[in-house]
């Protein structure tokens, strides 16, 4: 008796995880919209934040670092800045091609991860 409640219960134990398979492999045949929903998360957020934060930070503190030594304030802090905004968005656009979030070519990503290749 109590072998037949264990067969029981595994068997109805692979049903449903069976059943959970089924309906994870059905969601993720979707439109991508699903799969691009999953790559939005805090840590691509944050990133994405860094690496601009990061690329304005460097080259205005480089831009002052130059400006104060050669004495050409505040020239090549304004250039440095300019520089170094458009590094961090650069690198924040690649992260984002990386993970497959935007087409480089335009429109939207279709949420899958691009090899390198």
């Amino acid at each position: 008796m109590a072998d037949d409640d264990h067969d029981r219960a595994f068997a109805d134990l692979d049903q449903r995880i069976r059943a959970a398979r089924d309906q994870r492999e059905a969601v993720g045949k979707g439109d991508g919209a699903d799969r691009n929903q999953s790559k939005l998360n805090f840590g691509t957020g944050l990133t994405v934040g860094i690496e601009l934060v990061v690329g304005v930070v460097a080259g205005v503190g480089l831009g002052l670092a130059l400006d104060s030594w050669l004495g050409t304030r505040p020239f090549l802090t304004i250039l440095l800045f300019l520089l170094g905004t458009a590094a961090g968005m650069l690198n924040a656009w690649r992260h984002l091609v990386r993970i497959g979030m935007v087409d480089p070519h335009g429109g939207k990503g279709d949420g899958q991860d691009r090899g390198s290749g």
